[in-house]
């Protein structure tokens, strides 16, 4: 590489060789040479909305509650606090 004559190169040679070099590097690390998309006709999060709403009125406050006390434990722990501490001391 310390040789190659850059100033001969054309964007062409430049874009070539560094698309080589690229995937030379994907195959040394390990790195996956392609790109695997998983797809689903059904949309998760609006199979749970609705799974949400078909639940009565004092489940889906019981759910709404258990929420809000692992979001409040999840920003405790966040900014230092103790999972274990007790409050008020």
């Amino acid at each position: 590489m310390p040789h190659l004559p850059a100033k001969n190169l054309s964007w062409g040679d430049f874009v070539r060789l560094t698309d080589t070099t690229m995937r030379l590097k994907r195959q040394l690390n390990g790195d996956p040479t392609e790109r695997v998309a998983v797809t689903s006709e059904a949309d998760p999060l609006a199979s749970k909305v609705a799974a949400f709403a078909d639940l009565p009125p004092d489940q889906r406050h019981a759910q709404l509650a258990a929420l809000a006390a692992m979001v409040s434990r999840r920003v405790s722990a966040a900014s230092g606090g103790d999972d274990d501490d007790d409050e008020g001391e």
